[in-house]
């Protein structure tokens, strides 16, 4: 149910998160919601090759997220850099609810940013 103007590839990385979470794999799943989120805030242009901390604040400078979708971005992002780093291996702390909550996030960030209102 995401909007029919989403890329392929955003739709293609959110369904991989799905799936993963559908395999009780919600380290991965965690990380497609991540990549699908930053794959999104660049279609709608926020800067390639840029830190998603930064094109989060970028999308919302330019009125294209909202302050509570942005600090919901933020969220997704700080466990996504969990994966990321693995000094600070905390993505261990990844469970199946943080998972199922991140896709939630991202769909309602996804839902937002292709038009179609928050559910």
């Amino acid at each position: 149910d995401l909007p029919k103007d989403t890329p392929k590839k955003v739709i293609e990385d959110f369904r991989e998160a799905e799936l993963s979470f559908n395999v009780r794999a919600y380290k991965a799943s965690a990380a497609m919601s991540r990549r699908a989120l930053q794959q999104a805030l660049e279609d709608r242009g926020a800067t390639k090759g840029s830190k998603l901390m930064d094109q989060i604040d970028e999308l919302k400078q330019r009125n294209l997220i909202d302050n509570s979708t942005a600090s919901l971005a933020h969220g997704i992002r700080q466990f996504g850099n969990f994966g990321s780093h693995p000094k600070d291996d905390l993505l261990s702390e990844i469970n199946q609810e943080y998972a199922k909550l991140a896709l939630e996030v991202v769909k309602i960030i996804i839902k937002e940013l292709y038009g179609q209102p928050k559910t």
